[in-house]
């Protein structure tokens, strides 16, 4: 499987991702993975583990591409991301801000019961939970609400819910993009003059969360 990553412009900021192939689930199909940054290019075997340097940028979105399917991410200066074989969706990218059990207050907050909703720009996360939410406590009952992501294209905004796998997908005349959206941000998305949907994130400089552990 390709993977196609943003290099690092001369002089400029960078992030870090790291290839993990475990080779779990329906990943074990995959024997390799050749990671492909402007033109260089890296095998990574199943069951090897490698670190990259990319480009990132404060707040103009980095464009990736998994398996020829583009991908749109806020990869922010000093941000460590990765690429890791899922069970379930064979792969997954997740970056500082895409776990929204990690979020912090205020881009979470708990309700007084999980049959409570959550107000308006803001979602209870799905499954897997961890046993124990560092700002709600005990998780029998989803009680956690993290706020969604706000993106605007074409003078529609949605409401989008981070996630590390099964990314929301925005379709335009040239292309089909995921978006790989964080907790809270902020999208302005525009299409370039091929007609390539780009973007950014009005709210740079938002902290990276601190992973929960739902082992």
């Amino acid at each position: 499987m390709p993977i196609d990553l943003p290099a690092p412009l001369p002089g400029g900021p960078t992030a870090t991702l790291e290839v993990d192939r475990d080779g779990e689930g329906m990943a074990i199909e995959e024997r390799a993975t050749c990671v492909r940054i402007g033109g260089h290019r890296v095998r990574v075997a199943r069951g090897e583990k490698r670190r990259f340097s990319i480009g990132a940028d404060p707040r103009v979105l980095q464009r990736v591409a998994v398996g020829g399917r583009p991908l749109l991410a806020h990869v922010a200066p000093g941000d460590d991301w990765m690429f890791l074989d899922h069970p379930c969706y064979s792969w997954q990218l997740a970056g500082p801000r895409t776990d929204p059990w990690s979020a912090p207050a205020p881009l979470a907050y708990c309700t007084r019961t999980g049959r409570q909703d959550c107000r308006r720009g803001f979602f209870h996360p799905a499954p897997p939970r961890p046993a124990e939410d560092e700002i709600c406590g005990d998780t029998e009952q989803i009680r956690r609400c993290a706020a969604a992501a706000e993106v605007r294209f074409a003078g529609t905004t949605r409401h989008i819910e981070p996630r590390d796998g099964g990314f929301f997908e925005l379709e335009t005349a040239a292309e089909t993009v995921g978006l790989v959206v964080g907790v809270g941000e902020k999208w302005r998305l525009f299409l370039d003059g091929s007609g390539r949907l780009q973007g950014e994130n009005l709210e740079a400089g938002s902290r990276p969360q601190t992973a929960v552990d739902r082992g």
